[in-house]
């Protein structure tokens, strides 16, 4: 399967968030703020390894551990008040978004109204292989090893559930 053009290797235990990478730059924000998305109703539930087939530098097989909803859409770490902004990288000024949620803010400010007010107007939206089930009426049981396709492709569409 590949995942934001990197090719999955494994799935890891989601509880190994809190014991192995709980002090990750990145990941401890999940394990230190929660696995939900500050603008919309995706929640992580994925613990994923994947592998890069080359970097900027050429090297070939790079590992790296990212947060991905049950459709596999990446879950990201933006800063409350921009980076652009602020010069503020610490805990306090990051918080869990979908790479959706996130590249939509792009490097404005929201304010916690804003957010609450995102969240209850949000309509949760099929992604993935939800999205693959209602658009080829014949596939019935399509399970995630069977699939093989770029994520944001399918997450293109918004089909309301």
């Amino acid at each position: 399967m590949i995942l934001n053009g990197r090719k999955l290797v494994e799935f890891l235990p989601l509880s190994e968030l809190y014991t192995i990478y709980h002090d990750h730059e990145r990941l401890e924000v999940f394990a230190k703020k929660g696995l939900y998305c500050a603008t919309c109703p995706r929640v992580g539930t994925l613990l994923v390894i994947t592998e890069e087939k080359t970097n900027k530098h050429g090297d070939l097989g790079r590992q790296h551990v990212d947060i991905y909803t049950d459709d596999f859409i990446l879950m990201t770490v933006d800063h409350v008040i921009p980076f652009s902004i602020s010069q503020d990288d610490t805990l306090n000024n990051k918080q869990p978004m979908c790479e959706f949620c996130n590249h939509s803010k792009g490097n404005k400010e929201i304010t916690n109204d804003q957010l609450t007010l995102n969240r209850k107007n949000a309509k949760p939206v099929l992604a993935g292989i939800e999205i693959i089930r209602q658009l080829v009426p014949n596939v019935h049981r399509l399970t995630q090893s069977d699939a093989v396709y770029d994520v944001k492709v399918c997450d293109t569409y918004d089909v309301p559930i």
